[in-house]
């Protein structure tokens, strides 16, 4: 899978609105304001800054956040799937595992654990 297949930019989706990738830390419901802090890396080097954007509707969506619900085992075997970099971990995986289940020493139970793969996911449903 190339990445330009697993990935589309939200900005390409609807070009009339205006996207922001910040954190919100307050809301005015009073001004229509939302207090935000964003994150800018460069390398190595981060940068956070502060801003207030007005609104005149409000759309709050959560789920913004990875999380286990306390599954035993997840955090020690899971592969998220949040950003396209974890897309490519999971590809390399899985590669990895083709590759150990073809060499020419391995067992056939060896073999068919390289091979065993569970998919789970969209949440707690």
């Amino acid at each position: 899978v190339e990445y330009r297949s697993i990935t589309r930019p939200i900005r390409e989706i609807n070009k009339k609105a205006r996207y922001l990738e910040a954190a919100a830390t307050d809301i005015d419901p009073k001004t229509n304001t939302i207090s935000c802090i964003s994150i800018v890396c460069e390398g190595n080097s981060c940068e956070t800054g502060e801003f207030e954007v007005n609104y005149d509707r409000l759309l709050f969506a959560v789920g913004a956040q990875t999380t286990t619900f306390g599954t035993p085992g997840v955090e020690e075997y899971c592969n998220y799937l949040k950003q396209v970099g974890d897309a490519q971990l999971i590809k390399n995986a899985i590669v990895n595992c083709f590759e150990q289940a073809g060499l020419p020493d391995i067992s056939d139970e060896k073999k068919e654990k390289e091979l065993t793969f569970a998919i789970v996911g969209a949440g707690p449903t």
